[in-house]
């Protein structure tokens, strides 16, 4: 004859059984409907340099890998690059690249699809490449000129219709964007320029210009020899500020602080560019 107690530790048994019928069947609908997460794109790691007329460019091959750098990533197809001139808030499609051998549609930074909307065959895979303009399916690309500053960001792109953020552009510690200078560098044996193409850009400095972005206040001259002097006077004949060219490039940088350490104000301002044998006087104006 089964005693009271022995009834209610089976009953006890019996409702923790239950329990675990319960939660293991739940767990299994969970399982059963859970989906699995797809490997994630990782931006490449990007840096750019100046070169005359033109920007180089090199990236890593971190998207192409998984956690595992001997492990392809199935979801990786290609790169793509984006340029921006004076800010970053207008990136343009410039070039792109994949691993498939079939032809593809290719989508620019607005949704469009270029080539006319018919498909093309692009390059392959590649983790360097010189912006120098020229022609990108059917848009002309605007070769970078000397002394005016660029943003540069490439993504990584794959299926379903996945692409890295454009935010790989160089940056300061403070995430301010660093922008780049086409500048031309002298090497040993190169003719070396005069200064009847010197100049100023831009002129007219205008602070509401799309040159002066909120960390740009400078102007620079271009087309420089290798090593020159830099005087700049104020309209009543006063010296603003010397800068001494040295650098062996043909630009130079000028933050519009004069001398004594002071914003300089807003108008006409003379220069003098001077070399052991030569000299050029110019003007350019600031308007603030």
């Amino acid at each position: 004859m089964t005693g009271e107690g022995e009834i209610e530790t089976m009953d006890n048994r019996l409702k923790i059984l239950r329990s675990s019928i319960i939660l293991g069947f739940l767990l299994f609908l969970f399982q059963g409907n859970a989906t699995a997460q797809p490997p994630s794109l990782l931006a490449p790691q990007l840096f750019y340099s100046p070169v005359d007329g033109g920007i180089k460019l090199i990236w890593d091959n971190r998207a192409e890998t998984m956690d595992n750098p001997l492990e392809s990533n199935n979801l990786f197809i290609g790169y793509r690059i984006y340029r921006a001139q004076y800010t970053i808030e207008e990136w343009h499609l410039i070039a792109a690249f994949d691993n498939s051998d079939d032809s593809v549609y290719v989508i620019d930074e607005k949704g469009d699809t270029l080539n006319n909307g018919l498909r093309v065959d692009l390059p392959p895979i590649t983790h360097s490449y010189t912006d120098s303009g020229g022609t990108f399916l059917d848009r002309d690309i605007s070769r970078p000129i000397n002394g005016l500053p660029y943003f540069y960001t490439v993504t990584a792109y794959g299926h379903p219709h996945v692409e890295t953020e454009r935010d790989n552009y160089m940056k300061k510690d403070d995430g301010t964007p660093i922008a780049v200078y086409p500048t031309k560098r002298y090497e040993t044996g190169h003719d070396k320029s005069g200064l009847a193409d010197v100049k100023v850009v831009p002129n007219p400095y205008k602070a509401t210009s799309l040159f002066e972005v909120r960390y740009e206040d400078k102007i620079m001259f271009t087309n420089l020899p290798p090593a020159a002097v830099i005087s700049i006077y104020s309209l009543e004949g006063d010296l603003v500020e010397t800068i001494i060219h040295d650098s062996g490039t043909d630009s130079e940088m000028w933050n519009l602080i004069s001398r004594n350490d002071q914003f300089v104000v807003s108008g006409l301002y003379y220069y003098v560019v001077q070399t052991e044998s030569e000299k050029k006087i110019g003007k350019f104006v600031i308007m603030r």
